[in-house]
């Protein structure tokens, strides 16, 4: 998967996605995916989840997560079409304006038979432009 790259997103947008929502993970609408992802083609991306907060802080400064669930032909074969991509957020602490998205990172649920159990529990929560 090569070398994780930390990017940049605006503080203000990533508190969009998860305002009013906090570590519950919410399910995007693909107009609602951070611009940091438009490269990640449309058509195999499943659901993009976020969660997080600027009050509760976890483990090893984490403020949130992104979730990519995606297809992957290529795992199709191995019983896995499934690939979950996770993005850890963490505060810029050059720039209080922005936060650090590092990732892909894969975890125990990177290849998966089906779409995550958590997920199937996960509401999809679009939100005002004016939030």
């Amino acid at each position: 998967m090569g070398k994780k790259r930390p990017k940049r997103m605006k503080k203000d947008e990533f508190h969009k996605l998860i305002s009013r929502y906090g570590w519950a993970p919410r399910v995007l609408a693909e107009w609602q995916y951070p611009q940091l992802f438009e490269n990640i083609p449309k058509d195999k991306v499943l659901w993009v989840a976020v969660s997080g907060s600027f009050e509760d802080i976890r483990e090893d400064d984490k403020i949130g997560g992104v979730s990519i669930i995606r297809w992957d032909e290529k795992d199709l074969e191995k019983g896995c079409p499934f690939n979950k991509d996770q993005y850890y957020v963490t505060m810029d602490e050059k720039n209080s304006n922005y936060v650090i998205v590092e990732g892909p990172c894969r975890d125990y649920e990177h290849w998966l038979s089906h779409s995550p159990e958590w997920l199937r529990n996960v509401e999809h929560y679009p939100y005002d432009e004016s939030e």
